[in-house]
């Protein structure tokens, strides 16, 4: 099924570049292309992955599209790529169209784990009511990092209630949920594992209750936890972590 899949990808690759510009792909660059979208430092690498075959791609729901720097990168080192092939985004298309016309890929793929964090936190939010009728998102933000041979997604939220503060009412609540997410096909396939949340008045709070669950291994006393915070959300961080 490993062959199957790439010839399948590679095939279609080249007929994307042959049908839309012209230039004529030749397999073994196609193959070793096919293997970078699929995470992969070559075809080789890709085939002998065992543990996490491509062939699996068709029970992983989620899916983190490769990084396209790595994919330029790996193009860098194919001696001979014709030129004038179109970037890597572009390229991607040739590649995972005939996984998707079989139904054996989402058509809704992530670029990136934050993303899909950010994704599953809320979903997660959809099924419970929200804290304040003026439910506000204050700030947030999300760390991803190796785990168990995956990748553990954390998701930090703090809401507010403009009403609530105006009246001088405590009028803030904080939510972290942690996704562990199993790689199950390449490096791009995932299934979910464990979930982990807790709820607090404050970030701050809600980060240290999480940290003394012994259960998540999250942030045991005395570590820190780094936090990405987008731009556009009011904050203030001191060690990675919010207060």
């Amino acid at each position: 099924m490993q062959h199957e899949i790439t010839k399948l990808c590679a095939d279609s690759l080249r007929a994307f570049t042959s049908e839309n510009y012209g230039i004529q792909l030749k397999s073994s660059h196609a193959h070793e292309l096919v293997a970078a979208y699929f995470g992969y430092a070559s075809r080789a690498a890709l085939l002998a992955d065992i543990e996490h075959p491509i062939s699996a791609i068709q029970v992983a729901p989620y899916f983190i599209l490769s990084p396209t720097a790595r994919i330029e990168e790996r193009r860098k080192q194919l001696e001979d790529l014709p030129l004038g092939l179109p970037d890597s985004y572009v390229l991607g298309e040739g590649v995972y169209l005939p996984l998707i016309d079989k139904g054996w890929l989402p058509k809704t793929m992530w670029s990136t784990l934050e993303q899909l964090a950010d994704f599953l936190a809320d979903e997660k939010l959809k099924q419970k009511p929200n804290f304040f009728n003026d439910q506000k998102l204050q700030r947030k933000g999300v760390w991803t990092e190796p785990h168990n041979k995956g990748v553990r997604l954390s998701v930090f939220r703090e809401y507010v209630s403009p009403s609530r503060v105006m009246s001088q009412i405590l009028g803030t609540k904080a939510v972290v949920d942690i996704f562990d997410l199993r790689r199950v096909a390449g490096h791009i396939g995932y299934k979910k594992g464990n979930q982990f949340s807790t709820e607090a008045d404050t970030l701050p709070e809600a980060i240290d209750k999480m940290g003394k669950k012994p259960s998540n291994g999250v942030a045991a006393t005395g570590s820190i936890i780094f936090i990405r915070i987008r731009d556009n959300i009011p904050r203030h961080a001191c060690c990675g972590i919010l207060i």
